[in-house]
């Protein structure tokens, strides 16, 4: 279970990486922490969502921070814009392939 890892309880990485968040008395949340986060939303199934970032972030972690949403949202708008350049990239293949069997 992510929330009980991320309390540190148990011996996996996740639960290791927990506690010494916790000891580190000057450990500032990152931009990258908290995609590390989301990233493990998407691969444990978990549905990414800002209200399960800052229940993760402020409960189970204990770290005292409104990042959460923001990572949330700056990784959700960069997962959009990936989408919507891969469906640009599959339209110009689609029109290319289109323009050479014309040819």
């Amino acid at each position: 279970d992510i929330s009980s890892a991320l309390r540190g309880e148990g011996d996996s990485e996740l639960a290791a990486i927990s506690k010494e968040v916790k000891d580190e008395e000057f450990w500032l949340s990152s931009r990258f922490f908290g995609i590390g986060l989301m990233s493990l939303m998407d691969l444990t199934g978990v549905v990414p969502d800002a209200p399960t970032m800052n229940k993760w972030l402020k409960e189970d972690l204990g770290v005292q921070t409104n990042k959460g949403e923001t990572d949330y949202n700056l990784w959700m708008g960069v997962r959009n814009k990936l989408s919507m350049m891969e469906t640009l990239m599959k339209e110009v293949e689609i029109r290319e392939k289109g323009n050479m069997a014309a040819r």
